[in-house]
């Protein structure tokens, strides 16, 4: 559906925000500032889906939460 590369790219830049804000080993992304960025909700959908596999990952509402590190 959508190009393994433009995926990992989606996956790199949501990391990357997510860890700009993380706080307590839990970083967030706003699903709207990746679409204001040009992407669909589709592309997130398979970003996030991928992601999965190498972290753990939460959609509540329009944020997503990456989990960086197990709580103590």
């Amino acid at each position: 559906m959508y190009g393994e590369h433009a995926t990992e790219d989606l996956q790199g830049i949501i990391l990357a925000l997510a860890k700009r804000d993380a706080y307590n080993g839990v970083g967030r992304v706003f699903i709207t500032e990746l679409e204001a960025q040009g992407f669909t909700r589709e592309e997130v959908t398979a970003a996030i889906e991928s992601l999965k596999s190498k972290h753990k990952v939460a959609v509540i509402g329009d944020v997503i939460k990456v989990y960086f590190r197990e709580k103590p």
